[in-house]
């Protein structure tokens, strides 16, 4: 098959005064980490000026609400609260696996004054009783809702965190003051009977599918950390080791009783052992090459709150990625059209759009949100360490990039300092490559079919378009090739003449040749290399860049042509 050049080049920061290349910092004492965010996942940008890290815990922190003076209805990180069930959550443009989610039995509503943090509001009390009675007191009332009656098997409810967390503590109790409707005091309107189980890892049924069971006997989650039918304290406590925790299941239907909540109350120590951040896309004012990525990340153990000691052998990682663009939205936007396909539109058009409703879709409604793959390319592989080359297109004015610090244990954590993308002025408008056989310019169904580890003789052949005379040109190519590829030939001209290059160098897999003039908008001229090797493995790419000898820009890597 056809092979094509990527990114492959590597040079030095070092550079004298007037070089082109320049660095674009993120964090330490560049551009803020808040103003480059798009979506930012339980991190802390005040532990350390100018550093990102994952946001502590505190063990006295209530993890379902937010901290003092953050927005109602959300949780510690300040992700918004979904109470309406289980599904739907995308109508309400919220992320599954992201925002908190809480739900009865079920698909059912949860009452806000669960999670709104004010001890004194509180849900319907409730005298739960088995269905069948449910439905008699039903026909002798004329409505056993409305008498404070429900259903016994119903009493079930179920948090998503959203995100994992360290948790090892479970509070839930009625008002402490005040009387109910009956006249007593609300504080003895507690559970008598509950079971307080927790999970990390989803089931189909604690997602979006339904929760198969008969006769309404809704499963425990996979770790039972409480159950008591014989509770006589108002304010329910349930502690356990510290771990990692998602989903927690409260069950009040072990026997008929009767009972309200005022608030449900989580708590943990310690970091979540994954926290995320997204950068915006970000604008080199025009299209640059892009040279290497630098960072500095250190790893910690906390040892007590807000105390940390530096740890490299903390289990601890950062899995940074890149991609790059040619406009400013990364991600596609869609609306319902009128013959039910879907239409691409704006963020701002789409926002404006209906949201959607479980099971019906109509022209106008919100629809997908998917990846631009006309205009971006996809993420990289994961850095391993600073000084990387960046592995994303050059040729484009946009670039974003995302990380996750990951920890293995509740007490470790990784601190961000900063990150720095190095970039220089196009060398061309583009650089297009194709490799052949030689004497076989256009193989059959455009395949190029060649034997395993059999010596081949191929030729690679270039191309530039220039689009302004500030684009500077190039004087040299390299590409990366198997061990023991040998050079035979540089042509340049059309049509090709054999000329002499000024240097041949082949070592460490990379085969370069330095070129006897310079390729510029007034002297472009195409190329071909021609080269004999043997590849061993199929779909392998024969990564390619053209160099500037003469100054300090960056490599430009060679594009499909």
């Amino acid at each position: 098959m056809k092979r094509w050049a990527w990114l492959a080049i590597l040079l030095l920061l070092g550079s004298p005064a007037g070089a082109q290349r320049r660095l674009m910092v993120i964090g330490g004492g560049g551009k803020p980490w808040r103003e480059v965010a798009w979506q930012s996942v339980a991190l802390d940008y005040m532990a350390v000026p100018g550093a990102v890290q994952p946001r502590e815990l505190k063990p006295w922190e209530n993890i379902l609400t937010p901290p003092p003076g953050g927005k109602e209805l959300t949780n510690i990180f300040g992700l918004e609260w979904y109470l309406r069930g289980k599904r739907g959550i995308e109508a309400e443009m919220k992320t599954l696996g992201l925002n908190p989610r809480f739900w009865q039995a079920e698909n059912s509503w949860v009452p806000r004054e669960l999670v709104d943090g004010d001890t004194l509001s509180c849900m319907t009390l409730k005298t739960l009783v088995p269905r069948d009675e449910y439905y008699r007191l039903g026909t002798v009332t004329g409505g056993a809702w409305e008498f404070g009656y429900a259903i016994l098997d119903q009493e079930v409810y179920t948090i998503d965190l959203g995100i994992i967390v360290p948790v090892n503590r479970i509070r839930f109790f009625p008002p402490q003051s005040g009387v109910d409707r009956r006249g007593g005091l609300y504080r003895n309107d507690f559970p008598q009977a509950y079971e307080v189980s927790v999970a990390l890892r989803p089931e189909g049924y604690l997602l979006t599918e339904t929760e198969q069971v008969p006769n309404y006997a809704y499963y425990s989650l996979e770790k039972v950390v409480a159950r008591t039918t014989a509770n006589s304290k108002s304010i329910v406590e349930v502690t356990f080791p510290t771990e990692f925790v998602r989903f927690i299941r409260l069950k009040f239907n072990l026997m008929p009783q009767t009972y309200t909540l005022a608030e449900v109350q989580v708590y943990g120590e310690g970091f979540p052992p994954q926290t995320r951040y997204t950068s915006r896309a970000i604008s080199f004012g025009r299209p640059v090459n892009f040279g290497r990525v630098f960072y500095k990340f250190t790893k910690f153990r906390r040892t007590a709150p807000g105390e940390y000691l530096e740890d490299p052998s903390a289990p601890v990682r950062l899995v940074l990625e890149t991609r790059s663009g040619s406009d400013d939205t990364p991600v596609a936007y869609h609306v319902i059209g009128e013959f039910g396909d879907e239409v691409e539109v704006s963020e701002k058009e789409y926002r404006r759009a209906t949201p959607p409703q479980v099971g019906l879709l109509l022209p106008g409604m919100r629809g997908s949100v998917t990846e631009d793959t006309k205009n971006w390319d996809p993420w990289s592989s994961p850095y391993r360490e600073s000084g990387e080359e960046v592995r994303s297109s050059d040729g484009r004015e946009y670039l974003q990039f995302r990380f996750s610090i990951e920890s293995e244990d509740p007490f470790a954590l990784g601190r961000l300092d900063s990150i720095a993308f190095e970039y220089s002025p196009l060398l061309a408008a583009k650089v297009l490559g194709e490799v052949s056989l030689a004497g076989e310019p256009n193989p059959p169904k455009g395949v190029l079919e060649v034997p395993a580890g059999v010596d081949t003789t191929f030729v690679y052949d270039i191309r530039a378009e220039f689009t302004s005379p500030d684009q500077g040109g190039f004087d040299g190519v390299t590409l990366e090739v198997p061990p023991g590829t040998r050079f035979l030939k540089l042509e340049m001209g059309d049509p090709p003449a054999e000329v002499a290059p000024r240097e041949v160098v082949e070592e460490g897999g990379r085969l370069t040749v330095y070129l006897p003039h310079r390729v510029t908008m007034d002297k472009n001229v195409p190329l071909r290399l021609t080269f004999r090797t043997a590849l061993l493995i199929s779909g392998t790419y024969l990564a390619g860049s053209v160099l500037d000898t003469e100054g300090e820009n960056l490599p430009q890597s060679i594009d499909p042509g």
